[in-house]
């Protein structure tokens, strides 16, 4: 982007003057830096492409969840993001099927540090739980 190249030497340059803008002008700068995100092989697990009885064709992602996975709300935020960005069909939904109790991680992420605002993201997901011996 135009702006991003000396925007981000700025940042570099003078990180603590940002601090009071996000309300963290206590806060100390251990390091800036801009990450340049790798791109990563996954796949999700099965993608039914529909049509709406209005018509409208929609994806639905259908997620097996076998095992107790801390990041699967994050990865689940991406999954998202990447269809958003890259298909054309609306909406896009999602169901998680958990094959036993101890692997439901839940929908809902939130991220707090005291004295800051905290962010939560509740994620639309459909849960089903099939509970295999």
């Amino acid at each position: 982007m135009k702006t991003d190249i000396p925007l981000k030497r700025l940042t570099q340059l003078c990180p603590t003057d940002l601090l009071p803008l996000f309300g963290a002008a206590g806060a100390t700068v251990l390091r800036v830096e801009s990450l340049e995100l790798p791109t990563s092989k996954s796949s999700l697990d099965c993608v039914l492409h529909l049509l709406a009885p209005d018509g409208r064709p929609y994806l639905h992602v259908i997620e097996w969840q076998g095992w107790n996975d801390p990041v699967f709300l994050w990865r689940s935020m991406r999954y998202l993001g990447w269809l958003g960005q890259n298909r054309p069909e609306r909406p896009i939904l999602i169901t998680v099927i958990y094959l036993k109790p101890d692997d439901d991680v839940g929908d809902t992420l939130v991220q707090q540090l005291p004295g800051q605002p905290a962010w939560m993201l509740h994620l639309p997901l459909s849960l089903i739980h099939i509970y295999c011996p």
